[in-house]
């Protein structure tokens, strides 16, 4: 592979041709633990309680750096271990929203050596699904609201005086607020900017409420493409954050740990135990005392971007590359 996949690798939007492109330097241990990140950050709502501790076990095995050699099987032999009562995702109650991802763990996790960058794309499918539907249901929602202020549900009228006792037992239904033109820009409004003339252009010669609301339920599918490509960037910010970039592997001189009693492994070291990366910058400036130039890397440990376990620049200080 040569400088236009480099070139790829840093601009590409498609998570899938990262993860092909990282088969370079294959390396089931970033695979399950981009599998992790892409549940804790993409999957749609939080994970807690006994989900969290599977993510947790998970990760704990995988930045401890499994002997070569020996074939630990995750589910069985570090999840179940740890946590008795997880049998199987569907013995769990109360787990419901993370049951998807879980029964994903479940079937793909055997030994880390057979984690493959196509169980990372089952996990990314699986998130972005998942993503999707939830984006569709909650713009219906709101354009099911917007409709309604246009053109209100009618009563059918009752003759006589039941009529009469009907209208004032009931209150009476509020006037519609919206007009077709209203309702346009609080649809346009709703788009990003570079979106809303092309949407706006859309309207054209609309002017009967059944024609607009047709035309407002096109907001869903404007929001799912608008999110979708912003979730797609998060995968790919995530790729390249346990990745770092194959085509230029970092080469750590021994150097630089033993400056000051071994200041820089230990900095990296407490911060792989904590997990909290705030220290991050830290263990750049200290990497920078010890004599580093890698301006790449002491760039990626200052820059205020979402760091996951499995953070390259960590995993190379660490020697876990």
């Amino acid at each position: 592979m040569g400088a236009s996949h480099e070139e790829g690798w840093c601009t590409t939007t498609n998570p899938r041709y990262l993860l092909k492109l990282s088969r370079i330097r294959p390396n089931g241990r970033k695979y399950l633990l981009l599998v992790c990140a892409a549940v804790r950050h993409l999957v749609p709502g939080s994970q807690t309680g006994i989900a969290d501790r599977v993510l947790t076990e998970i990760e704990r095995f995988a930045v401890a750096q499994p002997r070569k050699g020996v074939q630990t099987h995750i589910w069985r032999d570090v999840i179940q271990r740890a946590i008795p009562q997880i049998s199987s995702p569907s013995s769990l109650s109360g787990l419901s929203a993370n049951s998807m991802w879980l029964r994903l763990l479940e079937h793909r996790l055997g030994a880390l050596s057979q984690i493959r960058a196509a169980d990372v794309n089952v996990a990314l499918d699986s998130a972005f699904s998942q993503i999707e539907y939830r984006i569709r249901a909650d713009t219906a929602t709101e354009v099911r609201a917007l409709a309604a202020r246009l053109t209100p549900a009618r009563r059918l009228a009752v003759p006589g005086w039941f009529r009469r006792l009907l209208g004032a037992l009931v209150p009476p239904e509020p006037a519609p607020n919206l007009s077709v033109q209203q309702l346009r820009d609080e649809i346009v409004s709703r788009v990003s900017p570079e979106r809303q003339e092309a949407v706006r252009a859309t309207w054209s010669g609309i002017t009967d409420t059944t024609a607009a609301t047709t035309q407002a339920h096109r907001l869903i599918d404007e929001h799912i493409q608008q999110q979708m490509a912003e979730v797609t960037a998060r995968a790919c910010d995530l790729v390249r954050e346990v990745f770092g970039n194959p085509f230029r592997p970092p080469v750590i001189d021994p150097a630089w740990l033993q400056w000051n009693h071994g200041a820089v492994h230990h900095i990296a070291e407490r911060i792989s135990a904590s997990g909290d990366f705030t220290d991050l910058p830290v263990l750049g400036d200290a990497l920078e005392d010890a004599g580093c130039g890698n301006e790449e890397l002491l760039r990626h440990c200052r820059e205020p971007h979402r760091h996951v376990p499995g953070c390259w620049a960590l995993d190379a200080v660490r020697g876990r590359n």
